[in-house]
């Protein structure tokens, strides 16, 4: 199994952060247009989703 690098780890976590805040903006967008409760739900997902990255990211 393959270990990865501290730089590694933080450059995955950032692709992945920038990739939920992307999702995260669009079904904000969404909501705008007309409120769903599906959409509610995944912006939920992606806040909380966001909000581990940060901590990952700021425990490095």
């Amino acid at each position: 199994m393959k270990h990865e690098l501290p730089y590694e780890i933080e450059n995955k976590c950032l692709l992945t952060l920038e990739e939920a805040r992307a999702q995260l903006a669009h079904v904000e967008r969404k909501l705008l247009a007309g409120p769903k409760a599906e959409d509610e739900v995944e912006r939920d997902m992606l806040k909380a989703r966001i909000a581990q990255l940060e901590a990952a990211l700021a425990a490095h």
